[in-house]
Protein backbone atom coordinates (compact mmCIF):
# COMPACT_ATOMS: atom_id res chain seq x y z
CA UNK A 1 0.00 0.00 0.00
CA UNK A 2 0.59 3.26 0.39
CA UNK A 3 2.25 3.10 3.69
CA UNK A 4 5.01 0.45 2.14
CA UNK A 5 5.67 3.30 -0.52
CA UNK A 6 6.66 5.99 1.66
CA UNK A 7 8.65 4.15 4.52
CA UNK A 8 11.72 3.66 2.70
CA UNK A 9 11.64 7.58 1.75
CA UNK A 10 10.83 8.20 5.71
CA UNK A 11 13.17 5.66 7.18
CA UNK A 12 15.86 7.61 4.60
CA UNK A 13 14.56 11.40 5.85
CA UNK A 14 15.48 9.78 9.57
CA UNK A 15 18.80 8.58 8.46
CA UNK A 16 19.34 12.17 7.50
CA UNK A 17 18.87 13.84 11.07
CA UNK A 18 21.29 11.36 12.61
CA UNK A 19 23.73 11.83 9.58
CA UNK A 20 23.09 15.54 10.01
CA UNK A 21 24.10 15.71 13.82
CA UNK A 22 27.39 13.52 13.34
CA UNK A 23 28.40 16.52 10.81
CA UNK A 24 27.37 18.84 13.25
CA UNK A 25 29.50 16.90 15.81
CA UNK A 26 32.28 16.71 13.46
CA UNK A 27 32.15 20.31 12.84
CA UNK A 28 32.07 21.66 15.96
CA UNK A 29 35.27 18.94 17.08
CA UNK A 30 37.27 20.21 14.16
CA UNK A 31 37.25 24.21 15.97
CA UNK A 32 37.97 23.08 19.39
CA UNK A 33 41.03 24.70 19.08
CA UNK A 34 39.16 28.44 18.62
CA UNK A 35 36.74 27.76 21.11
CA UNK A 36 36.80 28.35 25.19
CA UNK A 37 36.34 25.04 26.56
CA UNK A 38 32.89 25.85 28.80
CA UNK A 39 31.13 27.42 25.62
CA UNK A 40 32.76 24.23 23.74
CA UNK A 41 31.59 21.48 26.41
CA UNK A 42 28.29 23.29 26.57
CA UNK A 43 27.66 23.43 22.80
CA UNK A 44 28.95 19.85 22.25
CA UNK A 45 26.64 18.66 25.04
CA UNK A 46 23.76 19.97 23.22
CA UNK A 47 24.83 18.58 20.08
CA UNK A 48 25.29 14.67 21.63
CA UNK A 49 21.40 15.29 22.94
CA UNK A 50 20.22 16.62 19.58
CA UNK A 51 22.25 13.33 18.20
CA UNK A 52 20.78 10.47 20.40
CA UNK A 53 17.12 12.39 20.09
CA UNK A 54 17.41 11.85 16.41
CA UNK A 55 18.10 7.94 16.77
CA UNK A 56 15.53 7.68 19.44
CA UNK A 57 13.33 9.08 16.91
CA UNK A 58 14.03 7.21 14.05
CA UNK A 59 14.10 4.17 16.42
CA UNK A 60 10.64 4.76 17.68
CA UNK A 61 9.59 5.33 14.11
CA UNK A 62 10.66 2.35 12.77
CA UNK A 63 9.25 0.64 15.60
CA UNK A 64 5.52 2.21 14.62
CA UNK A 65 5.87 1.40 11.19
CA UNK A 66 6.52 -2.12 12.21
CA UNK A 67 3.50 -2.40 13.86
CA UNK A 68 1.54 -1.93 10.86
CA UNK A 69 3.21 -3.58 7.99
Amino acid sequence: GVQTCALPILTANLKLGIEQADRNIRLWKSIRHKIDSRRFAEVMESLLKERRDAETYYNVAIHFFDLYK
